[in-house]
């Protein structure tokens, strides 16, 4: 089988596991307890005046909130940890720890796979 059928066929089956509910989700409330919302604010939505919302009902129910815009802020947006009592510090830093560790496990694998952590974008179509 050529490579581009192979890749074909892989990707087929990993369609049809999404389809068939055999891929695995996060909970939204596990992404933001574990620290992922606040990581992905503070290093990528952030400093380009974005940033992603949850929001939490009476019930304790997670949705998605939409995406904050104040790009015409030249600041950004920030948490302003400066400002905040010790034990939000805590619980910021746990959560920034938790992500950094589980990027780290991650660094050898997406380098062998991509010879970077972040995959580049390809500048030409395989054959």
């Amino acid at each position: 089988m050529k490579k581009v059928e192979q890749e074909i066929v892989e990707n087929t089956k990993h369609i049809i596991d999404i389809v068939e509910g055999k891929s695995k989700k996060l909970p939204l409330k596990d992404f933001v307890e574990f620290g992922y919302l606040q990581e992905v604010n503070r290093h990528f939505f952030h400093p380009l005046g974005l940033a992603m919302e949850v929001h939490i009902d009476s019930a304790g129910f997670y949705t998605f909130g939409g995406i904050r815009d104040v790009r015409e802020d030249e600041d950004g947006m920030f948490f302003d940890f400066a400002n905040m009592e010790e034990d939000e510090l805590v619980e910021h830093n746990r959560k920034a720890d938790n992500v950094q560790s589980e990027f780290a496990s991650r660094v050898s694998n997406r380098m062998k796979l991509f010879g970077s952590v972040i995959e580049e974008i390809c500048t030409t179509v395989k054959e």
